[in-house]
C-alpha cells in the first residue's frame, strides 16, 4: 500500500505540471525579438526602377485589353426549386407566330407489348402448353 507522502508527492507533481501547461499559451503572446538575418535591404538602382516600371505598365496594358467576363451564376438547387410564378417574373413578350404552320398528322397509338411469361414456362420456350 502506498504511503501518504508518496501520494502527496504525486499530487504535487501533477499540479505543477498542470500549472506549466496552463501558462504555455500565454508565453506565445509575448513579443519575441525579431531576427533580421538578411541585414539591411539594398536600394534599387535607376535601371532596376525603370525595368520595374516597364513591367508594371506592360501588366496594366494587358489587364486592360482583356475582355470583361460575365459573372457566372451558380444555382445548385435550380433543378429542385419550382419555376418562378408569373407574379414574380417580369412580363415576357410572346414569341411571334409562324404565318402558315403545317398541321402535324396524328400518330397512331403504339402497340402494347405482350404480357410477360414466367421464366421456365413452356410458352416462353416456344412450346405449346400441355
Amino acid at each position: 500500500m502506498k504511503t501518504k507522502t508518496t501520494i502527496a508527492v504525486g499530487v504535487t507533481a501533477v499540479m505543477s505540471l498542470a500549472g506549466l501547461l496552463a501558462s504555455a499559451p500565454a508565453l506565445a503572446q509575448i513579443a519575441a525579438p525579431s531576427l533580421d538575418i538578411g541585414g539591411k535591404t539594398r536600394t534599387l538602382t535607376s535601371e532596376e526602377i525603370e525595368k520595374q516600371k516597364a513591367i508594371d505598365e506592360a501588366y496594366s496594358r494587358t489587364v486592360k485589353q482583356m475582355p470583361a467576363s460575365k459573372p457566372v451564376v451558380v444555382d445548385p438547387w435550380g433543378n429542385v426549386r419550382d419555376a418562378p410564378s408569373s407574379a414574380t417574373t417580369p412580363a415576357q413578350k410572346p414569341a411571334p407566330k409562324a404565318a402558315a404552320a403545317k398541321p402535324q398528322a396524328a400518330k397512331p397509338p403504339a402497340a402494347k407489348p405482350a404480357p410477360a411469361q414466367p421464366v421456365g414456362s413452356s410458352a416462353a420456350a416456344g412450346q405449346p402448353a400441355r
